[in-house]
């Protein structure tokens, strides 16, 4: 018997005996269905912790929109490092006043993903990017030299709340650190 986890939406849970699905569970952004050998055998709202996440960054983006405009408006100069005599290498365009948020889960006090996101932080910040980082939870001190902006992972409008965040030009691009579920 295996127990398949993924994400928060989509199939979060599956459950194979002999390679065969016995259950799953699908989660839309508005109900959970649940499959018996794949037919559906029920559907119920979503738990309450998901309503709760939406409440709690809808407080929370109101924040993190106020950093970005802040960012946003003051462009170069919040660039942490005086290196503007610095030539870019050969080939790189430079991205002045560009926002890269680097969007993670959880980052701890030490680990091999918490070191390498500071370190794409830190080499964007060469090529004149604003690294902005964007996580569920941030306990990891050399990351908090950045920008850092929080939001709940469970919460159904997440999309939209990034999606606004592009389509307003408060952010240029994002890489995914995590794995999309």
């Amino acid at each position: 018997m295996k127990i398949l986890r993924y994400g928060y939406f989509g199939e979060v849970l599956k459950v194979r005996i002999f390679d065969e699905d016995f259950c799953s569970l699908r989660r839309t952004y508005q109900k959970e269905e649940f499959f018996f050998f794949g037919k559906k055998i029920g559907v119920r709202n979503l738990p309450s912790s998901f309503t709760q996440s939406s409440i709690l960054n809808s407080v929370m983006s109101r924040r993190n929109d106020e950093i970005l405009k802040k960012i946003h408006s003051k462009g170069s100069q919040i660039i942490k490092r005086d290196d503007d005599e610095r030539e870019s290498p050969v080939g790189c365009s430079t991205g002045k006043n560009k926002i890269i948020l680097l969007m993670t889960d959880h980052l701890f006090i030490v680990g091999g993903a918490e070191t390498r996101i500071v370190r794409t932080a830190e080499l964007l910040e060469d090529l004149k990017f604003i690294p902005v980082i964007l996580s569920q939870h941030n306990n990891h001190p050399p990351s908090q030299k950045f920008f850092n902006l929080t939001l709940d992972y469970r919460d159904p409008n997440l999309s939209s709340i990034i999606s606004s965040w592009i389509e307003r030009g408060l952010i240029h691009g994002i890489e995914f650190h995590i794995k999309n579920p």
